[in-house]
């Protein structure tokens, strides 16, 4: 009788084991998913910010004559999806062989982008801090007034430089003709010091200009009558310019084409020569001098003499 308790009390130990079992897996294996299965969720960068995009164009007169002023223009464009933020830079390299006459600052509208430029040489540069709106409407930057003086065709493009990218404008070209009878017009210039003390050397200039649409292109001559109180200490020519003393007159020659002042450029002086001279006994309370200039064309000839230049005693 004690050993069928016994058995019993195993049977039921056993089975009470079995079942603290059963509910200890079922614990902790979780229940089956409910419909399709889902993707853990990845760590990504989100959206793309707003950005802006900068096209920048080139145009400007598609026909002109050698020596004849013409312009090119430059814009931007933000075709993007935000407006711009920080510097924006425009930078236009012109070919060589054009002249650059000057240039002008593009829209200046109040509220809208402006851009301050300058030029050195054939470089032209341009820049603004000011953002530039999504519109889809180009935004001048400048205008370049310039002229050629040789070839059948010229090109132009210009580089938008902001803070996320750089873009380079289509080429924009202006066919060149010369149709127009263009000539030369030199005149004589003098020039030098404007004050003088008697038995301290001083100086007088000579030089040349063009007025006219074309370059010289035939030997000119250049005189300065020097007055008789005056000492004639040297004579410092130009490159290109040989000149000589006979007495008082210095005579000076040279082959150098003279370059024409085009439109509203200003022109210096094309310097002959440089005299230095020593006032002996002024006889009067300044002295003054003027130079000629003189060439000759197959037929033709022509001189130019310059308005005087007076140079007081002290």
């Amino acid at each position: 009788m004690k050993t069928n308790i016994k058995r019993t009390a195993v049977i039921v130990t056993s089975a009470l084991s079995l079942a603290l079992s059963g509910l200890a897996f079922a614990a902790k294996t979780p229940p089956p998913p409910k419909g399709p299965a889902k993707s853990p969720p990845t760590r990504g960068h989100g959206p793309v910010a707003n950005a802006a995009t900068l096209v920048a164009s080139a145009s400007g007169d598609a026909t002109a004559n050698l020596y004849v002023p013409f312009q090119w223009d430059v814009a931007v464009t933000n075709t993007g999806s935000a407006p711009t933020t920080g510097e924006v830079t425009v930078s236009d390299v012109i070919p060589a062989g054009i002249h650059i006459e000057y240039i002008s600052n593009g829209d200046v509208v109040p509220g809208t982008a402006q851009f301050n430029c300058s030029f050195t040489g054939q470089n032209v540069f341009c820049s603004t801090t000011d953002p530039l709106p999504v519109s889809g409407t180009p935004v001048q930057v400048v205008t370049v007034y310039a002229y050629a003086t040789s070839g059948v065709s010229v090109t132009n493009s210009a580089t938008v430089n902001w803070s996320s990218g750089a873009s380079i404008s289509p080429t924009w070209t202006t066919a060149l003709t010369d149709t127009l009878v263009r000539n030369a017009k030199v005149r004589a210039r003098a020039g030098g010091d404007t004050m003088a003390t008697a038995g301290t050397p001083f100086t007088w200039s000579m030089a040349l200009i063009n007025i006219g649409d074309a370059p010289s292109s035939t030997t000119l001559s250049v005189t300065d009558d020097i007055d008789p109180s005056l000492t004639i200490n040297s004579i410092a020519e130009a490159p290109g310019v040989a000149c000589s003393q006979n007495g008082q007159l210095v005579t000076c020659v040279t082959n150098n084409a003279i370059p024409p002042m085009i439109g509203d450029e200003y022109l210096p002086d094309s310097p002959i020569a440089t005299i230095s001279l020593t006032a002996r006994a002024p006889a009067a309370a300044s002295v003054g001098h003027q130079v000629v200039a003189s060439w000759t064309l197959p037929g033709t000839g022509g001189s130019s003499t310059s308005y005087p230049w007076y140079t007081a005693y002290q």
